[in-house]
């Protein structure tokens, strides 16, 4: 961005708007996998771990994407971004695949009967 755009001094405001949205986008993508990653605990439960990968799986491909997506859906001159849309829904299916992993251990799941 230095060499080729000045800093985007000069450029429009959606333009400029754009790059920063998406570096943004890049940062919390890196924020919610370290600390996901610092305050994971391994369910007991199959089908909780299993939920656990396929979150960290979905937050994995997001990070990629975001990146891809700022790199290549260049000029920022549509407000359409299909890959970035895309990495947004994955950031949101990665969270909540891990939300649901936790609720054992913030709701025990007992097999008693009364």
């Amino acid at each position: 961005m230095d060499k080729y755009l000045d800093h985007l001094q000069g450029m429009a405001g959606f333009e400029r708007m754009s790059f920063r949205f998406g570096h943004i986008l890049i940062l919390l993508s890196g924020l919610l996998l370290g600390t996901i990653g610092i305050y994971i605990v391994p369910a007991k439960e199959f089908i909780l771990r299993v939920m656990q990968w396929l979150g960290t799986l979905f937050l994995l491909s997001a990070c990629g994407l975001f990146i891809y997506s700022f790199f290549y859906e260049l000029p920022p001159t549509e407000v359409d971004r299909p890959i970035r849309r895309m990495a947004i829904y994955f950031t949101l299916t990665g969270t909540v695949g891990h939300l649901f992993s936790v609720l054992e251990i913030i709701v025990p799941m007992d097999d008693q009967e009364d």
